[in-house]
């Protein structure tokens, strides 16, 4: 009886924190929408910056409960990067949604936290609020084999080099999430690896080349180096294997005790010009990940990685944002008007950023 009460206890303890991250989201968008306004007269590059800011603010607060609340341990392996922040092409390997937090992981730790942008499936623009605030923030939706999307992403890459607006151009290449429980998907992209007389891959799905492709064109110039970053979670159960990489309230309660990042930085001198080049170039850094994962993942290899560091990040980055948007529930909550202004936001906000996304 006791045990399975403690197992219960143990298993909802994700519960506050993912319900304070989200709860934060329509004041974050009164936020963003309210610095939207007022910086329309503004240059362009004004409300970036105070949009950079912003994000800033509410990813550090993700960042406390997902690091220096969580009892996870984060692992960099792999080169050093700049201390000086630069433009970078971010490019990793997805298992889950999880994946997201570790460019934050990177970035805050680089002071760039503020300028991860995204390329993301066109189906999360309806993710009420936040789809539309992406957006706003510089990321850019796509539909898989969509030639009009294709030109959109262009256009949008375009525009952050015109505007020398800095980045952190986030690229997850397989398209869909690595699920070791879905062993049907690898076998699909391995018959296309085969078939294509790319390398068949056994710890990573065959790259999509085409949004690498956009971004090395079109921010030609403007990035400084690729980010090449390769990700492990920990096994659940204590051993080696490799099992289904950890939900978000799986991550939160603690079944994932370490994180394993190995990057390598690649400079935009390193990247070759050609398109075909290009392409090769990234099937065969998943080739050469795929082998790191394959011996990461083998018995008697946990130095697969090479050595590892152990860079916790400073509570002194993450607690003021936390108790920034904490104070922030005082006047929305604690009165009645701000009760019918946060209501009001997350509901008429909510469908009505639905809708405008659906429309546009």
């Amino acid at each position: 009886m006791f045990s399975t009460l403690s197992h219960i206890v143990s298993s909802l303890s994700w519960l506050p924190s993912a319900t304070f991250m989200f709860a934060c989201a329509p004041q974050y968008f009164l936020l963003s929408l309210a610095w939207r306004v007022i910086s329309l007269p503004l240059p362009t590059r004004t409300y970036e910056r105070g949009d950079e800011m912003l994000y800033t603010l509410y990813q550090s607060m993700v960042i406390f409960f997902f690091e220096n609340m969580s009892s996870v341990e984060f692992v960099f392996y792999g080169d050093e990067l700049p201390e000086k922040g630069e433009n970078v092409i971010y490019m990793a390997n997805h298992q889950c949604t999880v994946d997201w937090l570790i460019v934050d992981s990177l970035a805050i730790r680089q002071g760039c936290i503020g300028i991860i942008r995204y390329i993301l499936k066109d189906s999360l623009k309806f993710i009420p609020l936040y789809g539309f605030y992406f957006e706003q923030h510089g990321c850019i939706y796509v539909k898989r084999r969509a030639t009009k999307d294709q030109v959109n992403m262009i256009r949008s890459l375009d525009k952050i080099r015109n505007n020398k607006t800095p980045v952190w151009m986030t690229v997850f290449p397989e398209g869909t999430r690595y699920d070791i429980t879905k062993p049907q998907l690898l076998e699909k992209r391995q018959q296309y690896a085969r078939d294509q007389g790319l390398p068949v891959l056994c710890q990573l799905l065959t790259p999509k080349t085409k949004a690498m492709q956009a971004c090395f064109k079109s921010l030609a110039g403007h990035y400084n180096a690729v980010y090449d970053v390769t990700i492990a979670y920990s096994s659940k159960k204590g051993t080696w294997k490799r099992e289904a990489a950890p939900s978000m309230t799986e991550f939160l309660a603690g079944r994932c005790k370490t994180v394993h990042i190995h990057v390598k930085r690649f400079g935009c001198d390193e990247i070759p010009n050609d398109a075909l080049e290009q392409d090769q170039w990234v099937h065969e850094r998943f080739r050469e990940n795929d082998k790191l994962l394959s011996e990461f993942y083998s018995p008697g290899q946990i130095q697969a990685f090479g050595d590892g560091r152990h860079r916790p990040v400073p509570s002194s980055l993450t607690w003021s944002s936390f108790l920034f948007f904490a104070l922030s529930f005082i006047p929305l909550l604690g009165t009645g008007p701000g009760r019918m202004v946060y209501v009001g936001t997350t509901v008429l906000g909510g469908i009505g950023s639905c809708l405008f996304m659906m429309l546009r």
